[in-house]
């Protein structure tokens, strides 16, 4: 219960209750569901339900939205090893207040709900929210229920207080001396790693946690002392107080603002195919924001590298749909055809298989309607010919998302892969032409269609999907262009594509950090660029990675290996449209579709992000990545 206790509902606490309180502070007994202590029905949820009425979420929309929070939240917590959380949110006069409970449900007052958007915005009181709930998630998660039985002494006689529970403590301290403070302190620990979680719990989920530790120059209160001034609360020795609880989680912030730069380095690598470097980066963004982004990102590298690894009839027979999440980024692995029998896989490429789907269940773990993990999970299982389990975990996505036509496309080529005992040819067939005939389908479905035309020798008719398909083969990965093209009815000039320029343009905007400028030799040139830049060091001895990471001005960066300059990032407003970069640029050599844009890559050198039409991010790379 912590720091939302119900304090408008304090009895008088007898010597049975205060025995009870020092048996919990000083001899660790007592706790809910031990065999020897008695039921107590304020363990269970349907004491709080009896007693104050469940609140109606179709009457009070903040209470619907409490539950709609809770769904969230709870798909990214740490999870009870023996129940599944629940909440419940019941009309309790009096002062807002927050508990878990053994039997697995938070239970929350309606009072609590709306002062957690009283006098602010609807993002900031969802945080609050948010904060509050996960701060009891991480209590369930962790069976950590002494504070149930603190609540049991202040609310266990229905009238006003007649003692408070601190100067019942502080009587009891003068006669136990130094045996109070150990406990106390090991209590404090508990609610401030309960705040820890909490405010992780409610950033994975993604609310504006910041807006929680309120604004110095501007005179707003944290989160911590407003609850406190609004509720009259009176602190006890069981809580950090407010300032402390607010130190911390500015602590935890800056922590992950220093690491974000860490997560998106790990996605460009990835992008440029530095798959194994772009690992460790996403492992150090992992230790402290282990969201379902970087789960997904980490076994779509697992995939990227176990493609290198597999026999060319199997890497390049279809073409699946994958999703690379950042502020996010999609690539598709495309696969040529082949034989119909399935070769055999390398033991390497089996073993980054197996390390993919692992890193993939855990994204879907971290959040079960995160459809991104649940198609690169598809797409590792079919590589790993476990047809069966690719089917369970596309019929997830596709409840998920029953109109997305990748989903769609990844389930045809499972269907037809199905067919061992049963002819599923013509039903996967019907499927992907259904999807090619609706106005701007992927060239990744399309070339799913043609390549299963052309298996079942419906040469013709697959010769049509092929030629169309030439007509858009700068959407196609430069291997594939090849296979296009051997099959059209179009003259060379189709071929002409199907290898890489010798040339790109170079990026047109001026780049704040030279690439290849080496730091350790040339440190006046390197301070005059750098000047007023945040640095952010990484020595990682295993794979040999040292370097820093800078961010700069407008959102610029960074990234710099054993002394170089080997990435630079520009970021923010003023880098141009589509056209203007079609315009001085030419046309990409591949484009990308990702989530809300496209990704332009000029060969492997340089990379635009693009959002509604504007130029969003550049990626530019020292050639090669790493020496």
């Amino acid at each position: 219960m912590n720091a939302w206790t119900d304090r408008g509902r304090v009895g008088s606490l007898s010597a049975h209750a205060g025995c009870l309180l020092l048996l919990l502070l000083w001899s660790g007994l007592a706790f809910p569901g031990d065999t020897d202590t008695p039921p107590n029905p304020r363990a269970h949820v349907q004491f709080y339900i009896t007693t104050y009425g469940l609140a109606d979420p179709r009457e009070q929309p903040l209470t619907a939205r409490a539950y709609r929070i809770f769904e969230e939240l709870r798909r990214v917590a740490e999870q009870p090893t023996r129940r599944q959380p629940q909440l419940k949110i019941v009309n309790s006069p009096g002062d807002p207040w927050a508990i878990a409970l053994p039997d697995g449900f938070i239970v929350l007052s309606r009072r609590a709900v709306d002062l957690a958007y009283q006098g602010v915005g609807q993002s900031e009181g969802d945080a609050r929210l948010a904060f509050i709930l996960g701060h009891e998630l991480a209590h369930l998660a962790k069976d950590d229920f002494w504070h149930l039985e603190v609540y049991q002494a202040l609310a266990g006689d229905p009238e006003p207080a007649a003692v408070n529970l601190r100067h019942l403590l502080e009587q009891q301290a003068d006669v136990q001396g130094a045996a109070v403070e150990p406990r106390w302190r090991a209590v404090r620990l508990k609610e401030a790693e309960a705040d820890d979680r909490g405010f992780l719990y409610a950033g994975l989920a993604g609310y504006r946690v910041d807006t929680l530790l309120g604004e110095s120059g501007a005179g707003k209160a944290d989160f911590f002392h407003y609850w406190l001034s609004q509720t009259q609360a009176r602190l006890d020795p069981s809580h950090p107080d407010p300032a402390e609880r607010a130190t911390l989680l500015r602590v935890q912030l800056g922590r992950l603002q220093e690491k974000l730069e860490f997560f998106h380095t790990g996605v460009r690598l990835t992008h440029f195919g530095a798959d194994a470097d772009a690992e460790y980066f996403l492992r150090e963004f992992q230790t402290v924001f282990p969201g379902r982004e970087v789960h997904n990102n980490l076994g779509y590298g697992y995939l990227q590298r176990a493609r290198r690894e597999l026999p060319p009839t199997l890497a390049y027979r279809y073409c699946l749909p994958t999703l690379l999440d950042t502020t996010t980024r999609a690539a598709i692995i495309v696969q040529r055809g082949g034989s119909e029998e399935t070769p055999a896989l390398t033991a390497e490429a089996r073993t980054l298989l197996l390390q993919a789907v692992d890193a993939l269940n855990r994204a879907v773990a971290a959040d079960s309607a995160y459809l991104p993990a649940r198609l690169n999970l598809a797409a590792a299982y079919f590589y790993l010919n476990e047809i069966y389990q690719a089917r369970a975990v596309i019929e997830a996505a596709r409840k998920l998302a029953p109109d997305d036509r990748e989903v769609q496309n990844l389930r045809a080529l499972i269907l037809y892969r199905e067919g061992v005992d049963a002819d599923t040819w013509p039903s996967a067939l019907k499927l992907l032409e259904d999807l090619a005939a609706q106005p701007q389908a992927s060239t990744c479905l399309t070339y799913n269609l043609a390549q299963l035309l052309e298996e079942r020798q419906r040469s013709a008719k697959a010769r049509t999907v092929w030629t169309t398909l030439a007509k858009r083969l700068p959407e196609l990965p430069l291997p594939y262009r090849q296979t296009v093209c051997e099959h059209a009815a179009t003259e060379a000039a189709c071929r002409t594509l199907t290898t890489a320029p010798a040339k790109v343009a170079a990026p047109p905007w001026p780049l704040p950090v030279p690439l290849g400028l080496d730091l350790l030799q040339e440190p006046d040139r390197a301070k005059r660029y750098l000047a007023g830049w945040t640095a952010t060091a990484f020595d990682w001895q295993q794979p040999g990675l040292k370097g820093h990471l800078y961010r700069g001005p407008a959102g610029a960066s960074v990234l710099e290996l054993d002394g170089y300059v080997e990435l630079v990032v520009l970021r923010g407003e003023g880098l141009g449209t589509e056209d203007t970069l079609r315009n001085c640029c030419g046309q990409p050599t591949l484009q990308q579709p990702v989530v809300g844009g496209t990704l332009w890559s000029y060969g492997n050198q340089w990379a635009a992000l693009m959002r509604e039409g504007q130029v969003a991010e550049v990626w530019v790379k020292r050639q090669p990545v790493r020496p």
